[in-house]
């Protein structure tokens, strides 16, 4: 599917003089085997990985810049981020981050970062006041949600990746799901036919259907006895798959919150930060 990639947001530290971690960043432990020198924070790390040792979260626990509240938690993987960027260029064409080119630019210094936080304060208040189209998910003619740890909630969607071609957001062996800036469509996978452009999606005990704006109804055939799924914790539960637009700050909100607290520290520790595929 199109515009999954995760990405490592992470604050450049080097500047950071006062940090728990910068010791055992700065000694070495020992040497590879082709002479690089390993530093004592790389062993603990790798203590961590193998056995469990938490020598690093208890060096970071108490450090200003642990953003996530973890071992190094002064970086965090970000969801979303290349939807997020296009989304920007629609919404916020003359804004910073629409000119960011992730295959060319990864690295942002103090400055730049200073620029990019005052700018995405700007895209929250275009966000806030503006809809974005995405497919969501329902049953029982309400929205299907999301919870979370700390008792929150939010809608379950697949947003639109603003590209002119649909992009695929579902598919099983026997079809695909896409969404497109007009609605829903359907592939068969067998069949290089035409497709309709849906409204929704409909799951029952009949089967699968579409329904088109014009109000009328496409049943599927089960074809390598599935038929198109949407819902991914539960393929074959009954429910709906609507085209809708939801609120925009709302829609890309794990993403905006994530760079908007990442650049704000970075500013404040007079700092920059990366963004690196996974």
């Amino acid at each position: 599917m199109a515009d999954d990639t995760v990405y490592e947001i992470a604050l450049n530290i080097i500047p950071v003089r006062i940090r728990p971690c910068k010791p055992y960043q700065e000694k070495i432990s020992d040497f590879a085997p082709d002479g690089r020198p390993r530093f004592e924070w790389e062993t603990m790390r790798h203590k961590k990985m193998l056995y469990g040792d938490m020598a690093v979260d208890a060096t970071c626990a108490d450090c200003s810049i642990n953003i996530m509240q973890c071992g190094e938690g002064c970086k965090s993987l970000i969801y979303g981020l290349e939807v997020f960027l296009k989304a920007v260029a629609c919404l916020v064409p003359d804004s910073l981050c629409a000119s960011i080119n992730l295959e060319a630019e990864n690295s942002f210094d103090a400055a730049r970062t200073v620029e990019l936080a005052d700018d995405l304060a700007k895209i929250e208040q275009v966000f806030n006041s503006s809809n974005w189209k995405v497919a969501q998910l329902y049953a029982y003619d309400e929205p299907v949600m999301e919870y979370f740890g700390d008792g929150s909630s939010r809608p379950r969607f697949y947003p639109w990746n603003a590209e002119i071609l649909p992009c695929m957001i579902s598919g099983n062996e026997g079809y695909q799901i896409y969404l497109c800036t007009d609605g829903i469509i359907v592939k068969s996978n067998f069949d290089e036919g035409g497709s309709h452009i849906y409204e929704k999606l409909v799951r029952d005990d009949s089967g699968v259907r579409g329904v088109t704006k014009e109000g009328e109804n496409v049943p599927f055939q089960a074809l390598m006895d599935r038929y198109p799924e949407w819902d991914k914790e539960d393929p074959r539960s009954d429910g709906e798959l609507r085209f809708v637009e939801l609120n925009a700050g709302e829609v890309f909100r794990d993403t905006l919150d994530m760079l908007m607290v990442f650049t704000t520290v970075a500013r404040n520790s007079k700092t920059g930060f990366t963004l690196n595929v996974v």
